[in-house]
C-alpha cells in the first residue's frame, strides 16, 4: 500500500520539471511549462480575494486553480453557475473575478478573465519567463490556508457552503491514493498513467480525485470532460495514440458516476485502456459494477463522500457491501445520530444518510434521509427504487419524486424514453410493461402512482437532480 507524506505541502509531489502534468489538445504539458504559465497569469492578472473559476476544460481550470494558490486567492466552486448566482456571490464575496470564455450575459455583474486569450499570449513568450517565485510559491503553501469554498449540490434545498483548507485537500489526496492507487502498474516505467474524468473538476469528487490526487501523485490529467459514451471512447482513442508515441501503454483511471457507466453499457461501447474505474455521486448496484468490470476487464472502486466531509469511505463494489472510512475518520453512535470525527479543519459531523454502524471504521449504506419513502408500514429509498426503474430497457433516464407537500406524500415516476416524448399509445405500452417490470422487483405499494413523459431531467453536471429544479418539473405537469 502506498504511504502517506505528510511534511510535503507543496502542488506537486515526486514530479521533476519535465515530468508531464497535463494532456492537453495532443500534447503533454509537464511542471516546468505549467510554472511558466502561472508565472504569466500572475504578471497579468491583477491579484483577487475570489475566483469564480469555471472551466470544463482541466487545463485552464488547473492554470487558475494554480493561480489562485499562487496568489493566495480563495476559490469559489457553486453547484451551478447563472447570472443570478454570479450576481449573488459578487455581493457575498466582493473582489470576485471570474476565470473563463467571456461571456456577454455575465460581463457587467463581475470582471471576467480569459485564460485562452492569455494562453496564445503566452506561447509566444514562455521561454524567456522566469518562474521562480511561482516555483517557490507553490512549492510551500501554508496549510492553516483557506483554498477553496465550495458549495453543496442543492438536491436537499439551498446550497451550503464549506470552506477547505489547504491541509483538507492534502489529507483527502493521499487517503485517495492509498485506496485508489494500491495496484502498483500504475507505475511502471512502460505506462502512461493518466485520469479521464467525466465529472466536473468543481465538484468535490471531481477536485479530490481528477485534480488534487493526480497532482500530489503522479498521474497525468486529461484535460477534456467527455460526457457521452463516444467521447469517452473518443479520449481513449486519442489517449491510447499518446501511449504509442512514447512507447508506453496506457494506464487510464477513469472517474465518474452509475449514470455514465450505465450509458456506457446500454450503447455497448468498448474502453480500451482502462486499469480502473472510480464511481461516486449516486450508489452503484452491484449488477452494474459485476457487467462493467466483466465488460472492461477492470476493477471498480465506489468512492462516499459529501461536500462538507470530502471523500472519506470506499469499497470494492462487487465484493463488499459495508463501507470502510478513511484512516483519518472515526464514526461515533450518539442517540439516534451518527457523528463523523476527523482531523480534517471540519472536525466532526452528523451524517445526512440513513446508515447502519457495524463499528468505528465500517457501516451499510441505507440511503438518504431525504430520501426515506413508507408506506403501509412498510420502508425503502428513492435511490433503492429509482436503481430498478432505471434497469427498465427502454428507458434511457428517469427518476422517482415524493411529493412531500402531498397529504399522502404520493410518489411519480419521470421517464425519458428515446429522442422525444413518445405519442399516447407508445406511453401506454412503455407504462404497461415498466409496472410488470417494477412488480417483479419492488414491493407493489412503491409502484408510482403518476408517470410523467419528458424529453430530459434537469440534472445538473454530475447527474443529481437538485430539489428545486424537481419541484419546478412537477408544477409543470399540473400540481
Amino acid at each position: 500500500m502506498m504511504s502517506i507524506d505528510t511534511k510535503d505541502t507543496g502542488v506537486f509531489k515526486n514530479r521533476t520539471l519535465d515530468s508531464p502534468v497535463v494532456f492537453h489538445q495532443g500534447r503533454l504539458y509537464d511542471v516546468q511549462s505549467l510554472y511558466s504559465f502561472v508565472q504569466y497569469l500572475s504578471e497579468t492578472i491583477p491579484p483577487h480575494d475570489y475566483f469564480l473559476n469555471l472551466y470544463e476544460d482541466r487545463f485552464y481550470f488547473l492554470a487558475a486553480f494554480l493561480l489562485a494558490l499562487r496568489q493566495r486567492s480563495i476559490s469559489l466552486f457553486p453547484s451551478s453557475v447563472n447570472d443570478y448566482t454570479i450576481e449573488r456571490l459578487s455581493e457575498n464575496y466582493p473582489d470576485l473575478v471570474v476565470l473563463n470564455q467571456q461571456q456577454e450575459n455575465n460581463r457587467d455583474i463581475v470582471p471576467v478573465v480569459d485564460l485562452q486569450a492569455c494562453f496564445s499570449k503566452w506561447q509566444s513568450s514562455h521561454q524567456s519567463i522566469d518562474y521562480t517565485e511561482t516555483k517557490e510559491q507553490l512549492s510551500d503553501i501554508d496549510e492553516q490556508c483557506i483554498v477553496v469554498i465550495i458549495f453543496t449540490s442543492g438536491s436537499t434545498g439551498e446550497p451550503e457552503p464549506y470552506q477547505k483548507q489547504w491541509r483538507d485537500m492534502l489529507n483527502v489526496s493521499s487517503h485517495l491514493a492509498c485506496t485508489i492507487l494500491m495496484d502498483k502498474s500504475f507505475f511502471l516505467e512502460d505506462c502512461l498513467p493518466v485520469v479521464l474524468a467525466t465529472v466536473p473538476a468543481q465538484h468535490m469528487y471531481g477536485l479530490d480525485a481528477s485534480i488534487m490526487m493526480a497532482l500530489q501523485y503522479g498521474l497525468v490529467i486529461v484535460s477534456e470532460k467527455p460526457f457521452f459514451p463516444q467521447d469517452i471512447v473518443l479520449a481513449l482513442e486519442q489517449l491510447n495514440q499518446q501511449a504509442v508515441q512514447l512507447k508506453q501503454q496506457l494506464a487510464c483511471l477513469l472517474i465518474t458516476t452509475p449514470l455514465h457507466l450505465q450509458a456506457c453499457i446500454k450503447t455497448g461501447v468498448q474502453l480500451n485502456g482502462i486499469r480502473e474505474i472510480i464511481s461516486a455521486t449516486a450508489p452503484l448496484t452491484v449488477e452494474l459494477a459485476k457487467v462493467c468490470e466483466q465488460n472492461y476487464a477492470t476493477v471498480i472502486i465506489e468512492l462516499f463522500g459529501c461536500t462538507e466531509v470530502g471523500s472519506m469511505a470506499w469499497r470494492r463494489t462487487t465484493s463488499t457491501e459495508p463501507w470502510a472510512v478513511f484512516e483519518d475518520i472515526v464514526l461515533q453512535q450518539l442517540e439516534s445520530e451518527i457523528l463523523i470525527k476527523t482531523t480534517r479543519s471540519i472536525e466532526q459531523f452528523n451524517f445526512n444518510d440513513e446508515v447502519e454502524l457495524l463499528d468505528a471504521h465500517h457501516f451499510v449504506f441505507r440511503g438518504r434521509k431525504s430520501d426515506a419513502v413508507s408506506r403501509a408500514g412498510k420502508r425503502s429509498s428513492l435511490a433503492y427504487l429509482n436503481s430498478h426503474l432505471l434497469s427498465f430497457p427502454e428507458l434511457q433516464d428517469g427518476c422517482y419524486y415524493q411529493d412531500v407537500d402531498h397529504p399522502e406524500g404520493h410518489l411519480s415516476a419521470f421517464l425519458v424514453s428515446g429522442n422525444k416524448i413518445p405519442d399516447s399509445a407508445q406511453q401506454k405500452q412503455i407504462v404497461k410493461a415498466l409496472r410488470e417490470h417494477l412488480k417483479k422487483r419492488i414491493d407493489l405499494v412503491f409502484l408510482p402512482k403518476k408517470i410523467y413523459f419528458v424529453d430530459k431531467l434537469p440534472r445538473n453536471s454530475t447527474g443529481k437532480l437538485p430539489l428545486k429544479a424537481m419541484q419546478k418539473l412537477i408544477a409543470q405537469q399540473g400540481h
